[in-house]
């Protein structure tokens, strides 16, 4: 849930502000060796599709980070001038 409430103020904001492209990835793949590791250990279906769930909430934010990366870019330059002022 939280992840979905992310993406949206994202898309509200067209930036995705300080988010880490590399932690979202991590995170991502992470998600991904989840399902199958929970596939081949368990088996269990609602563990995999709650892994599966929070593997594509955190492909949406990887891609809003690569989609958005020069509004960002700019956001955080703007934001790095008021805090010099």
């Amino acid at each position: 849930m939280g992840k979905s409430i992310q993406a949206y103020k994202n898309w509200i904001n067209k930036h995705t502000g300080h988010l880490s492209a590399i932690m979202v990835t991590c995170l991502f793949f992470g998600c991904i060796a989840r399902v199958f590791t929970s596939y081949q250990e368990t088996g269990d279906p609602l563990l995999i599709f709650t892994y599966a769930i929070s593997s594509l909430a955190n492909f949406i934010l990887v891609g809003q980070v690569f989609y958005y990366w020069n509004q960002t870019s700019r956001f955080l330059a703007k934001e790095a001038k008021k805090k010099k002022k």
